[in-house]
């Protein structure tokens, strides 16, 4: 009989052993589980703040593409308002000769 209490005494241990080591590892588990989750959180809030960023980059940003076809199209009106100024200013000098 003593070897029957003793192997329900060691079995008992046994099961007493692996409740504890199972409720430590799921404790672990839950607490990387939490830190998991609020790294997450942050790097989601990151993420939004990145995407508004850029919303406001891109409201700002103008394409070189676009850029150079603005300035050119400037340019070209710039030289014929001088062309026509030069175009006035030169008729009214031959006035003037004649005169």
């Amino acid at each position: 009989m003593e070897t029957w209490q003793t192997v329900s005494i060691i079995l008992g241990v046994l099961v007493t052993w692996s409740a504890v080591q199972i409720k430590a590892f799921d404790w672990m588990l839950n607490r990387q589980f939490k830190q998991l989750d609020a790294k997450w959180e942050s790097t989601e809030k990151r993420i939004e703040k990145l995407e508004t960023s850029i919303a406001e980059v891109r409201r700002d940003y103008v394409k070189r593409e676009d850029w150079m076809r603005l300035s050119t199209t400037v340019e070209a009106k710039l030289d014929v308002v001088s062309a026509r100024l030069d175009a006035i200013f030169a008729a009214d000098r031959r006035r003037r000769d004649a005169d």
